[in-house]
């Protein structure tokens, strides 16, 4: 039977002894992780953020307030597009 990863020990200790290649590009891996991270965060916000729009223009039928809000020039939102949910407050007036 052929074995692709030397001599059939245990697979974690494969797995520690192919980190030792992996060291001259530890900063490139842990800058990967980070982004990836990053990345999927803003992949979880933005149903959150539909959601905000949605709740605050579209329910109220103010087609002003959907278009401030989307493009981040609503009074609450601070110039910026991401809603205040870090003030406690859901913008209401």
């Amino acid at each position: 039977m052929c074995r692709p990863f030397g001599d059939g020990s245990d697979p974690a200790k494969q797995l520690v002894r192919s980190l030792r290649f992996l060291k001259p590009y530890l900063w490139f891996t842990i800058g990967s992780l980070v982004v990836l991270l990053v990345s999927s965060g803003t992949m979880l916000v933005l149903p959150r953020l539909t959601q905000y729009v949605i709740d605050q223009g579209i329910a109220q039928s103010d087609l002003p307030r959907v278009i401030r809000l989307t493009f981040g020039h609503d009074r609450t939102g601070g110039g910026s597009s991401v809603p205040p949910f870090r003030s406690g407050h859901a913008g209401c007036s």
